[in-house]
């Protein structure tokens, strides 16, 4: 009985600890993330991803749909501001604009939190790896290309033991 106080007790602490303080438990790592924020990076940079971003049509559209109207220099501003918004937080994780660490961690979810959302709206055309990924794919063809020479010696020695 007097355990289960404890328990009862230990969750209604939970409740009162500020939730900075709790260990936070999420499906991808720190890491996992700037992985995959890097992957897509590159993956972008390289025309391999596109994004489908909303347009000043959909702007209006949307617009519409809740009864409001919206102009299209406004929807086009609206357009403007997304893309270059989501460009500065690119940046600010290259670490090619400056940041506070603290900002570098925020925008680095924000933007994970916008790759998830544009992969789920379908409008993220192409693939992109982890970096995890493309280390593995180097180190596989590292270790091809010394399989191959070694190959090749045997092949050789074989050959000028037999003349």
């Amino acid at each position: 009985m007097a355990n289960n106080n404890k328990n009862a007790n230990e969750e209604h602490m939970n409740d009162i600890i500020p939730s900075e303080k709790r260990e936070q438990k999420t499906i991808f790592s720190q890491e996992e993330v700037r992985s995959t924020i890097k992957g897509f990076t590159l993956a972008w940079l390289r025309g391999q991803v596109i994004i489908d971003f909303t347009t000043a049509d959909d702007f209006v559209l949307f617009a519409k749909r809740e009864g409001k109207t919206l102009s299209y220099e406004e929807a086009t501003n609206k357009e403007v501001k997304h893309k270059t918004e989501f460009i500065d937080k690119i940046l600010i994780c290259a670490g090619s604009k400056p940041a506070t660490p603290k900002q570098q961690e925020e925008t680095m979810s924000q933007l994970f939190e916008l790759i998830l959302i544009f992969r789920a709206g379908d409008r993220i055309k192409g693939n992109f790896f982890t970096t995890d990924i493309e280390e593995r794919l180097s180190k596989l063809e590292e270790g091809l290309t010394r399989t191959n020479n070694l190959i090749e010696e045997m092949v050789h020695w074989i050959r000028s033991g037999m003349s």
